[in-house]
């Protein structure tokens, strides 16, 4: 038995054509169709194409209703596709209603960066009649403006009512943009070059991985410790230092501090440990092609091997150490910088 009437409801964009009602008019082609005395429509089978039609509209000429799973009847939801932009087609049996049924649709802007919440939902609604309310805290509070904006990365349930006070919902996430990009700075030893035993040297450079990309800079800690312990009864004459260059340009030191201390020296009273420091902070800008390298040089001369009458010996020892304390990103938004605060180059240890 035929369907007695057919409600359609047409969405195109933001646009709603509808609701008509249809009534049944009676075989055609081995196949029922129906008649609207709005806008003179009619809905029938085409029999060679193999699917319905909505004929007379004049913004829908011979538009075609296509669903893949139900081909031998209207009802349902069509896809519908003709000399219009394409849109959506919902056929139900019964009479329309004073309205179409209310229905949203969103659109998503992702994050742009990960933990970075500038995500948007914009959402519009079709159908019911207007003023329509949108919410995005599940019912909770409502609010005119269909655009949510700040958004973290997640699943958010959007809801819209009508005028009527129909409410639908659609859950829409937030995704992100897979444009992020992490450096990783390292130091790394190049050579250490083989000198008279009262010398040392360490030629070293500084790696970004991968290289920055054109724009972005990181500006780069670095910190020097050198030390030089001269453990009594003898003496001797140290040179202990470091020099960093950038792409060939010496680099002058952020601060300096330095400081000597005396210690009774263990079992040796009354002969000392005599310590001497010297600290140095760099505060470097990189960018691609950037060559940031250095020398760390330790020099014991003049070294008075001198053992005292209870059998301490006299020893030196330099140490010179350079290494990574703070690394941050510009011009690169996605971007973010690590850096190992273990990882360090020059003279572990130089002793006479």
């Amino acid at each position: 038995m035929a369907i007695e009437n057919l409600c359609l409801n047409v969405y195109f964009d933001n646009n709603v054509f509808g609701p008509y009602t249809f009534s049944y008019t009676g075989v055609m082609n081995n196949h029922s169709y129906w008649y609207s005395s709005m806008d003179d429509l009619t809905i029938q089978y085409n029999q060679d194409a193999g699917y319905w039609e909505v004929l007379n509209i004049e913004t829908i000429i011979n538009a075609k209703l296509r669903n893949t799973t139900n081909l031998e009847n209207p009802v349902g939801n069509w896809a519908i596709v003709g000399l219009v932009p394409s849109g959506e087609a919902i056929v139900t049996s019964g009479t329309c209603s004073t309205y179409p049924p209310l229905s949203i649709r969103t659109k998503v802007a992702n994050n742009t960066c990960p933990k970075k919440c500038n995500g948007a939902i914009f959402a519009s609604a079709i159908g019911d009649n207007k003023p329509y309310k949108f919410s995005i805290n599940n019912g909770v509070t409502y609010t005119s403006n269909p655009i949510f904006n700040n958004l973290c990365e997640g699943e958010y349930n959007i809801r819209v009512s009508g005028q009527t006070g129909s409410i639908v919902s659609k859950f829409v996430t937030v995704n992100v943009n897979d444009s992020s990009q992490i450096y990783s700075l390292s130091l790394e030893t190049i050579s250490t070059p083989i000198l008279p035993n009262n010398t040392k040297q360490s030629f070293w450079k500084l790696n970004t991985s991968p290289e920055l990309k054109d724009g972005a800079t990181i500006l780069v800690g670095l910190d020097a410790n050198l030390q030089t312990i001269i453990s009594q009864p003898g003496t001797g004459t140290t040179i202990n230092n470091i020099s960093i260059y950038k792409n060939g340009t010496l680099v002058v030191p952020t601060t300096t501090t330095t400081s000597v201390t005396q210690t009774d020296r263990v079992n040796c009273t009354p002969y000392k440990d005599i310590i001497n420091l010297t600290g140095f902070t760099y505060s470097v800008i990189i960018s691609g092609g950037t060559v940031l390298s250095g020398i760390t040089t330790s020099i014991i001369n003049d070294y008075n091997n001198e053992i005292s009458n209870n059998g301490c010996q006299t020893n030196i020892t330099q140490k010179n150490i350079l290494k990574i304390i703070s690394a941050s990103i510009n011009n690169c938004e996605c971007c973010s910088v690590n850096f190992d605060s273990a990882n360090y180059v020059g003279i572990n240890k130089h002793s006479r």
